[in-house]
């Protein structure tokens, strides 16, 4: 099972997997209301990405890899080659839900190459592999979250103003984010700074995401319209 290993217990989990099942924050009823969906087949895996529920390209790339495993999961009675025309039948199909997601693309065909390459006849040891081969995708992408926000944070100065836009945040990743990543590190360091979060039209992520999830962690944000971006820079706030 991927673990949330962050030090801020604040942070909601964008996704998870544990027996079996994965579950995704619904990203379209924030920051109204927080609620989790149990996914229950891939269609339903497809739908939760085309209609946003997850998005963020590492968590669509995440759930895209997981999802694929309800593609096959009641196909491990198949004999290796039919099992393996399912799975890119799945894949082939999850990757039509976000077709301009670079990491679902990526995604699906790492799974797709790393089943190929087995040497197992075995569909449930194949299953079993792609399993663990979907967590290790979800672990790798939170390390680089880690990572990202380990040499970003020394950039973040006491009474420094960051800009956002957009949301490339917890709730776009695994964990801790991309641009925001060094934010929380910061933060948790004990660095006093401000973030100026665009609303970003106009789905509005940066008001209804980015500022809401910074908010729920304690960091300092102030929502600003996208108009005011270049204005903010000038003052140097």
């Amino acid at each position: 099972m991927a673990e949330n290993k962050s030090g801020y217990s604040a942070l909601a989990q964008t996704l998870s997997w544990k027996d079996g099942v994965l579950t995704l924050l619904d990203q379209t009823l924030l920051p109204v209301e927080v609620k989790f969906e149990k996914q229950e087949s891939v269609e339903q895996v497809w739908d939760s990405i085309k209609k946003l529920k997850v998005r963020g390209a590492p968590a669509i790339g995440i759930a895209g890899a997981y999802g694929l495993l309800y593609g096959v999961k009641d196909k491990t009675d198949l004999p290796k080659e039919e099992f393996l025309k399912a799975l890119r039948k799945s894949a082939e199909y999850l990757d039509t839900s976000r077709p301009t997601a670079v990491n679902l693309s990526w995604a699906l065909k790492r799974m797709v190459a790393f089943a190929e390459s087995l040497d197992s006849s075995d569909s449930r040891e194949i299953y079993k592999a792609l399993e663990e081969e979907a967590v290790r995708i979800h672990n790798e992408d939170r390390q680089i979250c880690r990572n990202i926000g380990l040499s970003g944070k020394e950039l973040i100065k006491d009474g420094m103003g960051v800009l956002t836009h957009c949301n490339a945040g917890s709730l776009a990743t695994s964990e801790l984010g991309t641009a925001t990543a060094p934010m929380y590190l910061a933060h948790e360091d004990g660095v006093k700074f401000r973030v100026y979060a665009d609303e970003t039209r106009p789905l509005l992520q940066g008001a209804r995401l980015t500022s809401w999830e910074l908010q729920q962690s304690g960091v300092d944000v102030t929502l600003i319209t996208d108009n005011m971006a270049a204005f903010m820079m000038s003052k140097g706030f």
